[in-house]
């Protein structure tokens, strides 16, 4: 990193659009005095060249700083990993970082007993694509490893404006990622921070650890031992856009539809040296049409014609439709660029082709990925060049050979391989299918998957402590020494039976006409339990979480719960048949349904019904896009594991019920509400109206208010996207 200062205040447009402002140095000219924190920017050496070409074009003049005194300000933060002082030097030098090691956890000794840690990321972790996607999932394994040491860590990445177009895509779906902002930044909002990671040029001096795969150089540069590293935690991890996929899918179900596997053939990159040449990309397509019935996609501008090549360079509009075709895919054949990186986010079998770059240094990590390096590349002179734009006819002509010797058929029979060892079931624990499942989202030791029979998202492992267990304490239980206990328990009752989810079952519960045992799995701490001995049911309560029952049966001495580790363990005392089971947001946190629906089954009278209710995975923030697991109803790790284990939608649930044998009486999602419908339209500005020279100002929640109450007709056609699937369900 470098410090500069300016003698001139100047505001710049980036690309065209977002502007930048860069404030003077008072005392510019003045190097006894101060200079204000608040002045001095920090940036890279590459990004100062360019901004300083800039600065004088506009007789506007900067200054560096000296980093080694900076450094030495008590309120400068601590540097985490490989240290980037001295840049400008140490790429013109360029020794020998590979050994040079540094431990991240000794460096964070400094901060013990701090709970949450501040980091700055300097720089991103990769201007291209492909650097970022491998960057981002050491810094997922950087997140995880410092939240075994804190409650919270918060990294912030700062990075070129002009870059961020092309990667803040990735950025924003990381859940590690707190907030990412533009560089350059002043030195008071750097101090701001508790440590930092610099990558400034970094990448530029990759070549230099010969045979390293990339993901272990930027463990080397975190100060993290790879070897430690568990396998899953090297692969990379990419989220379709739920919005963007639900466009491309209807183009993308009607190829699926014809019968035929498909292949993506994507033959560009980034740089010549790399790609696969025009003159052999029929070659290519001929060849595997010919001796395959892969139906051929392809998102790049490619004239050729043939019954079963599809060219969807239309359709590939960004980077977020890019993975919502790439997930859709059967095979892939590609040169070496991001498509690979992308591809092992959801599982595709994939070949890739190398032409200048080794291919152990790239796809080591990818387990449905094969690489392929030209037959004599490395006697290429331009073998282990990443970029080289100004080729000569000479290397040109090199080039074109080592495309021309490839044998075709390796590399198809590369794909056979990697796809007969990619065939790797996984049981969904609602249908009990083995099926090919694609992969959704990576949360601490948890993997999730969709089924691709029932579409259910299931976790993998799917395992917790209990059966029916329920990390999140209530927070706010009433204080019995303020309150009178009978004021409490009313309050509590009328709490939950206000939430949506719950309203339709009250009534319900209300004018039952024959009032017998029910039965509430999961009971916290039995609101609702005592809500039904008020209504004269004969009402029993179990919990797997012995503070919840004792609690609760302080706040409802008459009530009658129990704790059960396993819900089929009943009491002695309890009744074995009831008229009603009920149990609220249970069946997507157990490991396995079907044994539950079973048990509810045999304990029901028959006629009897079950009452259930789950967090619904298609509510409409998630469909939009927008939605943020980790924050689902306000519990640490949301609508993750180990807290919830599977996400149901309501096919699937209704679906999964019949399946055991129960008759449907009816299945809702929970109505849209004001505050459900705000969130997904976003934060808006406040509106300011000038009339009759007096300034009129609109705040943002009276919009969003007028949004919702001119958005409630259209509600009913989008009926189905509420935050809770609730199902009533009869035994025959």
């Amino acid at each position: 990193m470098i410090f500069f200062i300016l003698d001139q205040d100047i505001t710049l447009t980036i690309e065209g659009k977002q502007q930048q402002v860069y404030l003077a140095c008072p005392n510019f000219n003045d190097k006894a005095v101060k200079t204000p924190i608040d002045r001095v920017y920090c940036t890279t050496f590459s990004e100062y060249q360019d901004l300083n070409q800039t600065f004088l074009a506009q007789k506007i003049h900067s200054h560096l700083l000296n980093e080694a005194q900076i450094r030495q300000m008590a309120r400068f933060p601590v540097e985490l990993g490989l240290s980037n002082i001295n840049e400008p030097d140490r790429l013109h030098l360029q020794p020998e970082f590979k050994q040079q090691k540094v431990s991240l956890l000794e460096q964070i000794q400094l901060f013990r007993g701090k709970k949450v840690l501040h980091i700055a990321l300097l720089n991103g972790v990769g201007g291209g694509l492909g650097d970022a996607i491998i960057g981002l999932t050491a810094l997922r394994v950087l997140h995880k490893t410092l939240k075994q040491h804190f409650s919270d860590v918060k990294i912030d990445i700062f990075t070129r404006a002009d870059r961020l177009y092309y990667t803040q895509a990735i950025y924003q779906q990381q859940n590690c990622v707190n907030e990412i902002k533009n560089m350059p930044l002043t030195l008071e909002t750097f101090f701001a921070y508790d440590a930092f990671l610099d990558f400034s040029g970094f990448i530029d001096v990759y070549d230099q650890f010969k045979g390293m795969p990339m993901l272990d150089f930027y463990f080397h540069k975190m100060g993290i031992d790879g070897n430690e590293i568990k396998a899953e935690d090297k692969r990379n991890l990419i989220k379709c856009n739920r919005k963007i996929e639900r466009h491309t899918a209807v183009f993308l179900a009607i190829l699926q539809h014809q019968g035929r596997p498909l292949l993506l053939f994507h033959p560009k990159t980034s740089t010549h040296i790399r790609s696969i040449p025009d003159g052999q990309q029929a070659r290519f397509l001929n060849f595997i049409l010919a001796q395959t019935d892969y139906t051929v996609v392809c998102v790049l501008p490619i004239e050729f014609e043939h019954p079963r090549f599809i060219n969807m360079t239309a359709l590939s509009a960004s980077f977020e439709h890019l993975c919502c075709i790439i997930k859709a895919m059967d095979a892939i054949i590609t040169a070496d660029t991001v498509v690979y990186h992308i591809a092992d986010s959801f599982d595709i079998p994939t070949v890739v082709l190398f032409s200048t770059i080794d291919p152990v240094t790239r796809v080591s990590h990818y387990p449905h990925t094969r690489g392929l390096l030209l037959p004599d590349a490395r006697d290429n002179p331009l073998f282990s060049k990443h970029k080289h734009e100004q080729l000569t006819i000479e290397e040109t002509e090199g080039l074109l050979k080592l495309w021309e010797n490839l044998d075709l058929n390796s590399v198809l029979d590369a794909l056979n391989e990697v796809k007969t060892q990619s065939k790797s079931l996984k049981t969904c624990p609602v249908c009990a299918s083995q099926v090919p499942s694609q992969k959704q989202d990576v949360w601490l030791d948890y993997q999730l998957f969709e089924c691709n029979h029932c579409h259910a998202v299931f976790s993998q492992p799917h395992e917790q402590a209990d059966d029916l267990i329920f990390n999140e304490t209530p927070k706010h239980l009433p204080d019995l020494s303020q309150v009178a206990q009978a004021e409490q328990a009313n309050t509590l009752i009328q709490g939950i039976i206000a939430q949506l989810h719950m309203q339709k079952i009250a009534d319900i519960m209300r004018f039952m006409p024959n009032k017998g045992a029910h039965l509430d799995i999961g009971c916290n701490i039995g609101a609702f339990v005592a809500f039904c001995q008020n209504l004269g049911f004969s009402s029993y309560g179990v919990s797997n979480r012995a503070e919840l029952v004792n609690a609760g049966k302080n706040f409802f001495p008459n009530s009658l719960l129990a704790v059960a580790n396993r819900w089929q363990e009943l009491p002695e005392a309890f009744p074995k048949q009831y008229q009603i089971i009920s149990s609220f947001d249970v069946l997507a946190h157990i490991t396995q349904p079907k044994q539950l629906a079973q048990q509810v089954f045999n304990h029901l009278k028959s006629g009897g019904y079950w009452f259930l209710s789950t967090p619904n995975a298609n509510r409409l923030a998630f469909v939009a896009g927008i939605y943020n697991p980790h924050k689902h109803l306000g519990l640490e790790h949301g609508d993750l594991p180990p807290q919830n284990l599977i996400r149901w939608q309501q096919p699937t649930q209704k679906q999964f019920l019949i399946q055991q044998g129960f008759e449907i009486v009816e299945q809702y999602a929970t109505p849209l509400v004001e505050q459900t419908v705000t969130s997904v339209l976003g934060d808006m500005p406040d509106l300011k109206l000038k009339l009759d020279d007096q300034e009129i100002k609109i705040g943002h929640e009276t919009l969003q208010s007028i949004s919702f109450t001119y958005l409630a007709p259209l509600f009913s056609l989008i009926d189905g996207y509420g935050n809770f699937i609730v199902t009533v369900a009869r035994k025959p």
